[in-house]
C-alpha cells in the first residue's frame, strides 16, 4: 500500500498515533531504502525469458508500483536493465497510489493504449482491485507476494503459477 502508509502503520505501533514523526520516518526510509532496494532482489524464475518474448513480439511494458518512484525505477533497470519496459512508475506526488487507477491509466496515456489492450498482472490484493478499478483484464501471480488462495479470496478471475502462462494471455 505504498510507503507512506507503512511507516504510518509503524508509528502507530510504536505509540505515536498522531504521526508527529511522518516526516521523520519517511526521510529516514526514503534514504535507507535508496541505499538497500535491490538487496537481496533477483527475478523470479522464468521472467527474465518471458519478458524477452513479449518484447520480441513488439508487447509493450510497463511497471506500477506503490514503492517510491526513483527506487522504483533503480529496482527496475538494474535487475532487468533499461531497455525492458516502456514505461516505470513508482509512487510519486500527484498520482494516487493502488488501488486507484490513476497509475493506470497514466501509463496507458503514455504507452497510447487503451484499457480494452491492457494486461495488468499482480501479485496482491491491491493489484486485483486496482484492474477491477481501471476496468482492464486482470491476471494473478501466485509467485509473488501473496498465495493463490489471498488472490482468489480478493476476487482474481485467473491466477496462474508461471512466468511461462503470461504468453497464453498475449
Amino acid at each position: 500500500n505504498g510507503a507512506r502508509y507503512l511507516m504510518e502503520r509503524a508509528l502507530e505501533a510504536a505509540g505515536d498515533r498522531e504521526l508527529s514523526r511522518i516526516e521523520e520516518g519517511m526521510e529516514v526510509y526514503g534514504r535507507i531504502f535508496d541505499e538497500n532496494c535491490t538487496y537481496l532482489v533477483t527475478p523470479y524464475e522464468g521472467i527474465t525469458e518471458t519478458l524477452k518474448q513479449m518484447k520480441d513480439k513488439g508487447i509493450k511494458l510497463a511497471v506500477l508500483s506503490n514503492k517510491p518512484h526513483q527506487q522504483t525505477k533503480k529496482v527496475v533497470e538494474r535487475i532487468f536493465g533499461e531497455d525492458v519496459f516502456d514505461c516505470v512508475q513508482g509512487q510519486k506526488e500527484g498520482i494516487a497510489r493502488k488501488p486507484d487507477p490513476d497509475g493506470i491509466y497514466r501509463l496507458l496515456e503514455e504507452m497510447q493504449a487503451g484499457r480494452e489492450e491492457c494486461l495488468y498482472v499482480g501479485d496482491s490484493e491491491v493489484d486485483v482491485e486496482t484492474g477491477r478499478n481501471a476496468g482492464v483484464r486482470m491476471v494473478g501471480v501466485s509467485w509473488g507476494f501473496r498465495s493463490r488462495e489471498a488472490l482468489k479470496a480478493a476476487g482474481a478471475g485467473t491466477i496462474i503459477d508461471s512466468p511461462e502462462k503470461l504468453m497464453q494471455f498475449v
